[in-house]
């Protein structure tokens, strides 16, 4: 059986690796452009060097023929970093992309978009037969931190316990998906205890100012009345003086018991 590569395949391979050896980013970006059927390589190599000046031409090949240049194109975005131009070609691709590798592909860059528009997508892609597709839309869901996903994941991921060889092949990217979103709850759940804990301390503090204020308006009120009593407002004035600091020794000496207490208290329940 005949080979059906083109005659200076060999010849193309050895110039892409001599530039990989001797660093030439620029000839490996224009090798994304110029020689598709090879480009998987140069796309991989770029990808892994952290090559933003690729993108550009990652993005073009999103549009190739072959379906390895695809998949190509779409894993080394997902690694750089696809750009916002890219979002709706991507979205299309995880739809309705003929090969299921560019599918799956795609629907884990989604991952690295915000906005909720692609979580009811990426749910609907979950549930797609081929598990390879499937676990992509898995990936996107736990890279974005969709929570609300957590319990389809979870239910894919004991369906996928039915096929041996499915679960050897996919179990790792649902559970990687599970780990992120159950991560992604668990801050929300401290940063909700957080909030409420900072909202109650700054009740108290309200309190305690507005009792402050109280407490110095009762005062005022107490040294005028004391000095029209006696005759000497000096003297009134060292009156309210001495029981202002005999009233504000006791309540430092409340917050110290309150806190003690509330500490007492919170280990008792942990």
């Amino acid at each position: 059986m005949g080979s059906r590569r083109p005659a200076d395949f060999d010849e193309r391979l050895r110039h892409l690796f001599e530039a990989r050896r001797r660093g030439d980013t620029q000839y490996l970006i224009e090798a994304l452009r110029r020689d598709r059927d090879v480009s998987t390589l140069p796309a991989k190599w770029l990808a892994e060097d952290g090559i933003t000046d690729a993108v550009p031409a990652l993005v073009e090949m999103l549009g190739a023929a072959d379906p390895h240049a695809r998949w190509a194109a779409v894993a080394a975005l997902d690694k750089l970093g696809p750009p916002e131009g890219a979002r709706a070609r991507l979205v299309e691709m995880a739809r309705r992309d003929d090969d299921r590798y560019v599918r799956g592909w795609a629907s884990a860059a989604l991952g690295r978009y915000g906005g909720d528009d692609l979580t009811p997508l990426l749910l609907s892609i979950l549930t797609d037969r081929d598990w390879h597709v499937s676990q992509g839309a898995a990936l996107g869901l736990g890279r974005r931190g969709d929570v609300v996903a957590l319990g389809a994941i979870k239910t894919r991921l004991r369906e996928l316990r039915r096929s041996p060889l499915q679960w050897y092949l996919h179990r790792l990217a649902f559970r990687e998906a599970i780990r992120d979103l159950r991560l992604r709850e668990s801050e929300r759940r401290a940063m909700g205890a957080f909030y409420r804990w900072r909202v109650d301390r700054l009740q108290r503090i309200h309190g305690w100012l507005r009792g402050l204020l109280w407490w110095w308006v009762v005062l005022v009120g107490l040294s005028v009345l004391l000095g029209w009593l006696v005759g000497d407002w000096h003297s009134a004035w060292s009156i309210v003086q001495t029981i202002a600091l005999i009233i504000a020794g006791l309540g430092f000496v409340y917050l110290i018991v309150a806190g003690f207490v509330e500490l007492r208290h919170r280990d008792d329940s942990d």
